[in-house]
This record gives structure tokens, sequence and C-alpha cells, in this order.
């Protein structure tokens, strides 16, 4: 197996670095991604929330239309909006995801948190109808692998215990600070591979705000950035900081999807193959790690 892909328990290879569109606008998602892909990037992950696949739709076709890259060596993830799950939605949910990007398929189809927020009365939808719809979904070959993002392990372990279509990744908030110790190793004895979003620690980041209009305050904390061993390792791999945090989930078997607008950032974060972190120093790192609290979706977190 190589070290640039996992592999799913279906077989299916999915690369390990994958660039991210999350917050990124229509009109600098194109010129991203296509710097992206001929950066190296195969794996691109959107959302349907996102409101950027017409956008993320025209860079694939215009890469594809002019030789860069074929089809099947992109691996391309979408996931269903937060606020759109219902009894039986998630196929035309996902039909309109693949008109926006010019798709007959998807590699990966994500449910994005099994509830939603604009829903009157709040309703979080039974796991089992949920993961009954990803099964269909994936029989009729629209998508390549189905799972979950912000799922909790109890939510793992209901759709498992159907007995049908397991689980093949998990998207989850995976960082120096916030390493999901139990989840990651769960999840590796079932074959779950898993995916880490905000990598680097969600830098910048002090609030938040649902769909719903609610705000929610988040402490400001120190970068991960910042972090003393994580310069010092920066200083020993002629790397820099975001290099090292990156390749410290990769390190993990995690596979990451960092975004960025910047053609030089977008080359960095993938330029991380040619170095990786010793045991003894990944225990430094965790044994001086910090925890982030006061996080907005602390519900959703083990």
């Amino acid at each position: 197996m190589s070290d640039k892909e996992l592999v799913l328990s279906n077989g299916v290879k999915m690369p390990i670095i994958g660039f991210g569109t999350f917050q990124h606008t229509p009109l600098t998602v194109t010129e991203s991604l296509v710097a992206a892909v001929k950066a190296g990037y195969r794996h691109i992950d959107t959302c349907s929330e996102f409101k950027n696949e017409p956008a993320v739709g025209r860079a694939i076709r215009q890469l594809i239309k002019k030789g860069v890259v074929k089809r099947e060596e992109l691996f391309i993830t979408t996931k269903i909006s937060i606020n759109r799950i219902t009894h039986g939605s998630l196929e035309n949910n996902l039909r309109i995801s693949l008109r926006r990007l010019h798709l007959k398929y998807v590699d990966l189809y994500l449910v994005h948190i099994p509830t939603t927020f604009d829903n009157p009365k709040g309703t979080i939808y039974p796991i089992v109808d949920v993961w009954r719809q990803l099964d269909a979904l994936y029989k009729k070959k629209l998508t390549r692998a189905i799972g979950g993002s912000n799922w909790r392990m109890e939510h793992l372990e209901k759709a498992t215990s159907l007995g049908i279509t397991p689980i093949h990744v998990a998207q989850i908030e995976f960082h120096l600070s916030f390493i999901q110790h139990a989840y990651w190793i769960i999840c590796s004895a079932a074959k779950v591979c898993l995916i880490s979003y905000d990598t680097l620690g969600l830098p910048g980041r002090f609030h938040f705000s649902q769909l719903t209009g609610v705000y929610s305050p988040w402490k400001q904390l120190p970068s991960e950035v910042d972090h003393p061993v994580v310069i010092e390792l920066a200083k020993k791999y002629n790397k820099t900081p975001n290099q090292i945090l990156l390749r410290f989930v990769l390190d993990h078997r995690v596979a990451i999807i960092p975004k960025s607008c910047t053609n030089r950032r977008i080359e960095e974060n993938i330029n991380i193959f040619d170095f990786f972190i010793t045991e003894v120093e990944l225990s430094k790192l965790e044994r001086n790690k910090f925890f982030k609290p006061d996080h907005p979706f602390y519900h959703i977190v083990n």
C-alpha cells in the first residue's frame, strides 16, 4: 500500500491528501482547484452547503477537457447539507450534487451531521433510516463509497448493526489539539478510514454562527503553529510548522483535506511525503498538546 493513499474496506483507493473547498467562494475555488490538481492533488472535498459545487464542477470539467487529468484519476467527495436531511431525501440531494459537479458518480458521499438545524422541531432522523438510504445509493453505483461526517461512535455502531453496506469513511475533526484516540482506535479495528478536517487546529476561528443564526462564541486560544515542539520539528526537518501539523496527522494514517487560496500554500501542503515524524517525536507532540474547550459542537464529539 502506497503511503500516498488509503485503501477502503471495499478496495477503493483514496488519496491520503485532498484539496478542501470549505469557505472557498465560487470565484476562488475554480482557480485554486485547477492549481491544486496541477500540483498533484487527486482528492477533492466539497459539500452542498459550501455553495461552490457548480464552480468545483466547472473546474473538474475544464481539467478533464484539457487532458490535465482523467475522471478515473480523481477521488471526489461531496456531502449532503446538514439542513436537508429528511426521510427519503438522500438520492435526490445526491443527484442534484452530481448535476452541479457534471459527474455521473462521486467517489465518496457523506452525510454531514445526522440532524437538521433549520427544522422547527430540531428533528434528528434515525441513523438506521439514513444508512439504508446511503446503502441504496451505493448499490445504485451513484457513489463508490459512503460514510458519515461528524458522527458519534453510537451513530457508526447503529449503522454497522444493520448488516448491510459497511461504513467506509468517517470524516472528523482531528488535529494536534484534538486527537480522538478512542474514535481512531475503534475505526481502525473496524476498517473504517478516517479523514481529518481542520487539521491545522482551526487557526483564526474564534466564533461560530449556526444556520439558525445563533451566535456561539469560542475562546481565542494559542495557535498550534506556535507550539514549541512543532517549531522544533519544523527546524529539524526544514519544513514549515503547517507541514509538521499536516504530517502529524498523516503519520496516524488519517487522510487530510487542507484548503488554501494561494498557489504557494497549495504546493506546500502536499509537499510532505519526503519525511516522517518518529514515534518518539509523535509522543512528544501528544504529551505537550492542549485541548480547546468551549467547542460549539461539543455534543457531537466523543
